[in-house]
């Protein structure tokens, strides 16, 4: 091999290198700009240790926590404590007249963790009259992602029947049912306290992750299907083998790649951390 030809291999692998790793950086940017989660506590107690247990872990994830406590949720939960638990200065109150447009705008996603039966029916007939129907209400007209846990105010939660006894009248009950149920109606996404985390982190993989190579819902859904992902590998054909790649066939169980290929440090450890195998051929 002469030495030009070799200068011009060398110069277009450092190129890519660099250009692979000036996007990557972009791409970490982006992507903790888009972990903005609006935390809207009622005061609902029922579930809340799932809740909470499910926040930290999406704090560990690189969430970012803005916390709202409304007047019933301040009878519940202490402010100190959910600041010392959250790692938070500051949470908004009713009194502290935040604006509401710019805590929805400024936020990816909305959480309604501990849902009171009362909140529930006033967003189900759209009533406005506190912080957290207000934030609700203008995240929908937003079409923002919102999220609710119904722990608090499904009738039939096992942990409210075992509190509360089964003394409600089916009538009522249905009352409460039909409530939920707009809330459906009106795309908020429901979920259990325990389920916080996963439906969180689909929602944000499925609408605001920067997958260039989106496949279809049931396919990224956080829990898949083990048995349909093992079988999947391609053929890579690239010099470089940058983090991005490997994060856009993350569904692949198997990447293969040319034997003179260069992985790079963060394409390895996002191999890792989606558990696919690469392998040169």
């Amino acid at each position: 091999m002469d030495l030009k030809k070799l200068e011009n291999i060398i110069s277009e692998n450092v190129e890519s290198v660099v250009i692979d790793y000036i996007v990557e950086k972009v791409f970490e940017k982006l992507e903790s700009y888009n972990k903005k989660l609006l935390v809207v506590f009622t005061g609902a107690s029922i579930g809340f240790k799932d809740a909470f247990k499910c926040i930290k872990m999406l704090q560990d994830r690189g969430f970012k926590l803005t916390i709202v406590l409304s007047n019933g949720a301040l009878n519940v939960f202490n402010e100190n404590l959910i600041k010392e638990f959250f790692k938070v200065e500051k949470v908004i109150k009713e009194d502290d007249n935040e604006n509401i447009i710019s805590l929805v705008k400024e936020n990816t996603i909305i959480m309604i963790p501990t849902l009171t039966v009362n909140t529930c029916s006033k967003i189900a007939n759209g009533i406005n009259d506190n912080i957290a129907t207000n934030i609700i209400s203008y995240s929908l007209i937003n079409g923002k992602k919102v999220i609710a846990s119904i722990n608090g105010c499904c009738p039939d939660n096992e942990e409210r029947i075992s509190i509360f006894k089964d003394n409600m009248s089916n009538s009522y009950k249905d009352l409460l049912r039909n409530n939920i149920k707009k809330l459906k109606d009106y795309n908020i996404i429901l979920t259990t306290s325990v389920n916080l985390e996963k439906k969180v982190i689909k929602i944000y993989k499925d609408n605001f992750s920067l997958n260039t190579n989106k496949k279809n819902n049931d396919e990224i859904d956080y829990i898949c299907s083990k048995q349909n992902i093992e079988i999947k590998e391609i053929l890579l054909n690239k010099k470089i083998i940058s983090k991005i790649d490997v994060y856009n066939l993350k569904h692949y169980k198997v990447i293969k790649i040319n034997q003179d290929s260069i992985i790079t440090p963060s394409a390895k450890d996002e191999a890792l951390k989606y558990n696919i195998n690469i392998l040169k051929i």
